[in-house]
């Protein structure tokens, strides 16, 4: 349904030629009356439903259920706050458990019997 045209070679001829092209060559016409048959291929015209939801809503005192659930959540909930929180207490208490686990098992590692330096 279009003329690719780089921006690099974009130029007065080459707009006129794309624009020939498109004005003359019948597939493009073919193309977009099929894609404006598709769009315009609805139960309702559009004025038809704005009307409707207005009316439901004036029928429905303002319809609280379609209302937004996040109207109702608290800033730090909005923005994932308190998930975030949990998350990085938990990487923290299994990094300082790692950490323990580790200090542990190499505290219970006999060492070596290293010879020593005899003159």
């Amino acid at each position: 349904i279009a003329v690719h045209l780089p921006l690099k070679e974009l130029s007065e001829e080459s707009l006129s030629e794309a624009l020939k092209q498109i004005l003359t060559n019948q597939r493009y016409s073919k193309n977009a009356k099929e894609l404006s048959n598709v769009f315009n291929d609805q139960m309702a015209k559009p004025l038809d439903v704005a009307v409707f939801w207005m009316e439901y809503v004036i029928r429905h005192g303002g319809a609280p259920h379609l209302r937004n659930a996040a109207i109702e959540l608290y800033w730090f909930q909005l923005y994932l706050l308190d998930v975030i929180a949990f998350i990085i207490i938990c990487i923290v208490t299994f990094c300082y458990a790692a950490k323990l686990l580790v200090r542990r098992l190499i505290s219970n590692v006999p060492l070596r019997n290293r010879k020593q330096k005899i003159n």
